[in-house]
């Protein structure tokens, strides 16, 4: 369980500062994309099974918790792909215009 603590704390940080360089670079926020979604409803799955079903055999317990934990993984890559092309993008229009000069 600590583990999966430990890699949601380190997939917020990453998505908050890729978030403000984001901003930063671009002047604006995009809105959440599906895999986010997907591990957002995985947690939450996760949290009302665990807090719904007292006596959850360690076994299933533990197969949640790694799916959550896989999917906060995938998650937080895919957001990271997508933030890098974002400011790439960003990157290259503005070569683009400083060329046009």
């Amino acid at each position: 369980m600590i583990v999966l603590l430990v890699i949601y704390i380190i997939k917020e940080l990453i998505m908050g500062i890729e978030g403000l360089l984001v901003l930063k670079k671009t002047g604006t926020t995009y809105s959440a994309k599906w895999f986010g979604k997907v591990a957002t409803a995985g947690l939450y799955l996760t949290i009302l099974l665990h807090v719904w079903w007292v006596g959850i055999p360690d076994k299933i317990s533990n197969v949640l918790i790694l799916v959550c934990q896989v999917l906060a993984i995938l998650s937080v890559t895919l957001y990271t792909i997508s933030n890098v092309k974002v400011i790439k993008d960003d990157q290259d229009s503005e070569d683009a215009q400083f060329e046009k000069r």
